[in-house]
């Protein structure tokens, strides 16, 4: 008999850092448990700001660099 796997679906938030809304939006799917990672879009004027709604988590999510 074939054994049978779990399989694990991972959300990855693209864009973080392009804007404030953009950044609101990706930090409220991370508060909801949706997401565990965003690619930071490090030359973009929000970038800031996007590190510092990080901050502000219980539980931060993995931030990958989007050059």
């Amino acid at each position: 008999m074939r054994e049978k796997r779990m399989t694990e679906l991972i959300f990855n938030a693209d864009d973080f850092g392009l804007s404030p809304s953009a950044n609101r939006s990706i930090v409220a799917c991370a508060r909801a448990g949706l997401l565990k990672s965003a690619s930071l879009m490090v030359t973009h004027h929000s970038a800031e700001d996007a590190v510092r709604l990080v901050d502000s988590l219980d539980e931060p999510i993995r931030l990958g660099l989007h050059f």
